[in-house]
């Protein structure tokens, strides 16, 4: 992870710690970005996404980089809290234009920052 990834975490649990949803986090950081389509996380609960692998389950921030130099490092993924998460209830699934699936937020943002870059 860069120093920008890092500062968002520290950023995003620094509001949280202030009572701020995962929701309103996002909205601030999108508009910081200057990123104009509405972003919603899936929930606001704590959900924490872990790869599974021989030795043990680890936080997949800690590992997605082994996991991209080497797929085969990964036997799959774990969602814990899923079972408790409620779906975002600013999401209108009648409206949607279109959905990103992530496992990892950032992954997403740097797809969504490349394909908005000028030619």
């Amino acid at each position: 992870m860069g120093d920008r990834d890092l500062a968002l975490h520290v950023y995003r649990r620094e509001r949280l710690a202030a009572g701020l949803t995962l929701t309103e986090i996002t909205g601030e950081i999108a508009a910081k970005l200057g990123i104009s389509h509405n972003i919603l996380p899936m929930t606001d609960n704590p959900v924490q996404t872990y790869v599974l692998h021989p030795k043990a389950p680890s936080r997949f921030s800690i590992t997605s980089s082994a996991i991209a130099e080497n797929p085969s490092f990964s036997r799959g993924f774990e969602f814990r809290g899923i079972a408790d998460a409620r779906v975002n209830p600013a999401i209108n699934f009648d409206e949607l234009d279109g959905v990103i699936v992530s496992p990892f937020p950032t992954h997403s943002c740097r797809s969504i920052q490349s394909s908005q870059s000028p030619a």
